[in-house]
């Protein structure tokens, strides 16, 4: 009856070591599941600010682009206005002469 009763006692450890290893390999396997969901998620993140940094590196050369396009039409403009007013200055130089010859004459009569 002893051996009985320490097979039954086997059996029993047997059992719950066979249950203890299913539920520990339903663990691990829940838990590789939620590591592979980890990997998908981190790869869809990587992807994402992948993209949101070639936007901002497009953004960045469109500003430049905008920024260096200004400064020229800038230049050019600022050219253009110095040009402008030289000649507004010696048109009111050439206006100046005329009136002051017709208001005061010439002086060597």
């Amino acid at each position: 009856m002893a051996r009985q009763s320490e097979q039954s006692e086997a059996i029993k450890q047997i059992q719950a070591l066979s249950e203890w290893a299913t539920s520990a390999d339903v663990y691990a396997k829940a838990k590789v599941e939620e590591v592979e969901g980890l990997y998908v998620a981190l790869e869809a993140e990587q992807i994402a600010r992948q993209k949101e940094q070639n936007d901002a590196l497009q953004e960045i050369q469109r500003l430049t682009e905008l920024y260096f396009n200004l400064e020229e039409t800038t230049k050019f403009s600022i050219k253009e206005y110095k040009e402008y007013n030289e000649s507004l200055e010696i048109e009111l130089a050439i206006y100046r002469e005329h009136w002051f010859l017709r208001l005061f004459g010439n002086s060597k009569k």
